[in-house]
């Protein structure tokens, strides 16, 4: 009877031990849920170009967002996954009492097309990307990625979703415990329009 006893003990052992090794190693993409993206200090940078060549105010805002590992896009390897994103960011609306008198009046513009006739602005075009700090639970960067650029709009909740196509293992994606971002203000479009 102890060796029944014993053997039974044994046999729940080693299939318990089994199947929390299989659980813990067999990680799939569905595994990955939405986790919630901290912010670099402020959130918000910006290039030397839109500081020293833009003429309107910069934009200012908060930040917030969120990301998931997903199958890669780039190859069918099931080992590898992208790092999808969604970012919202609330941009405050465009001081029209602080920006320079040229665009304030309508303008016209010839282009091949004919000649058009511009309102003065309401808002302004900024061209922005995201970079993303991914960290293991004692704080070191694991790895960093960048967005495409974006086209962000003063006065408005914008929503940016897409994917980084540079490929992270499985196993560096499980280490990952925080992700932080930051949005940097590349250049003002409008300012390049007048």
């Amino acid at each position: 009877m102890p060796y029944k006893n014993i053997l039974a003990f044994g046999v729940v052992m080693i299939v318990g031990v089994s199947v929390g090794y299989s659980l813990l190693s067999f990680r799939t993409v569905n595994n990955f849920d939405w986790q919630e993206l901290f912010l670099y200090s402020s959130g918000i940078g910006y290039s030397y170009e839109v500081v020293v060549n833009s003429d309107l105010p910069l934009p200012e805002g908060n930040l917030s967002g969120k990301y998931k590992f997903i199958s890669a896009v780039t190859n069918s390897r099931s080992d590898e996954l992208n790092f999808g994103y969604k970012v919202f960011a609330d941009i405050k609306e465009l001081d029209l009492q602080k920006i320079p008198q040229k665009y304030k009046t309508e303008r016209k513009v010839t282009h091949l097309a004919g000649e058009f006739t511009v309102p003065p602005i309401k808002e302004v075009v900024y061209s922005v990307t995201f970079d993303f700090g991914l960290k293991d639970r004692d704080g070191f960067e694991l790895v960093q990625l960048k967005s495409i650029p974006h086209r962000l709009y003063s006065g408005r909740i914008n929503e940016f979703q897409n994917v980084v196509k540079y490929p992270i293992s499985l196993e560096l994606a499980d280490r990952v415990s925080k992700t932080f971002v930051s949005m940097r203000i590349e250049k003002c479009n409008t300012c390049d329009d007048y």
